[in-house]
């Protein structure tokens, strides 16, 4: 004999009820979440604010058991917030002993104004450091190096930060120009395919970019957007539940839990 359905036994505002109860539980634990989230992200943001002053910043990262050495985040939004969001974490990082930079913006807004990227940044890190202030540069993938307001290659310098400004178009289109070399090589014969090993391919794509150590999302899911796939096999990614801005709080728990960190590189 058939059980009687569901909607047999119970009228339609029955079921229309128990949808809109269900519907307003699930949207009550999503406020509550969001709500608890900002308020640990803006007391973290008032108890550890760095003042722009580099020995606090200093100061919060002193204890842990390790940095990354290559910082880098994804960041979306309008020209001029992005462009002063890479001046403050640019700031943030130079503080804290970080000397590469990496900022991922999928349309290439930045990459397109990085003149202006390096003034901005270069003014912030006068406002933070003074004199402690190191030497600036700042690059796309193929293309030289803008120092000091200079076209001219990056010297090596222990008191420099180097900023790389990518796009979505740069893990694409170096994977399919690296593809395209290769085949016109073996075609021309000059290239044999059991000479294709990985690290033929990473001394290819660290053109665009080395991997990063740690990647940082601020915003409140995983999205990528095109970041190069290929620099991310090892990379820790880094993200705050429910978190839409681009604040101090979250580069700092973002270098805790990566101090806290198990490495297994892969096994």
């Amino acid at each position: 004999m058939d059980q009687p359905r569901l909607e047999s036994i119970l009228p339609d505002f029955a079921l229309d009820f128990i949808l809109f109860v269900i519907n307003s539980l699930f949207s009550a634990f999503l406020l509550m979440r969001r709500s608890y989230h900002s308020i640990l992200t803006q007391s973290c943001q008032l108890l550890k604010y760095h003042h722009k002053t580099p020995q606090y910043i200093r100061n919060d990262v002193s204890k842990l058991n390790r940095i990354p050495e290559h910082y880098a985040v994804i960041l979306d939004g309008e020209v001029d917030d992005l462009i002063g969001w890479t001046a403050e974490i640019a700031c943030w990082c130079a503080c804290a002993g970080i000397k590469l930079l990496t900022v991922f913006e999928r349309r290439g807004q930045l990459k397109d104004m990085y003149t202006v990227v390096h003034r901005e940044v270069g003014e912030r890190l006068q406002n933070y450091m003074g004199a402690e202030r190191p030497r600036l540069a700042i690059r796309s993938p193929h293309t030289t190096s803008f120092v000091n307001g200079d076209l001219t290659n990056i010297p090596s310098k222990a008191n420099e930060l180097k900023i790389v400004l990518i796009s979505s178009e740069d893990g694409r289109d170096s994977i399919v120009d690296l593809a395209k070399t290769l085949c016109s090589m073996s075609k021309s014969k000059s290239f044999k395919c059991d000479e294709l090993t990985q690290e033929v391919v990473d001394f290819e794509l660290s053109n665009v970019m080395t991997e990063p150590d740690l990647l940082v999302l601020f915003s409140p899911n995983i999205k990528l957007q095109g970041f190069p796939p290929w620099q991310l096999r090892l990379t820790e990614i880094f993200h705050i539940q429910d978190n839409e801005e681009v604040n101090y709080a979250v580069f700092l728990k973002s270098l805790y839990k990566f101090s806290q960190a198990e490495m297994r590189f892969g096994r």
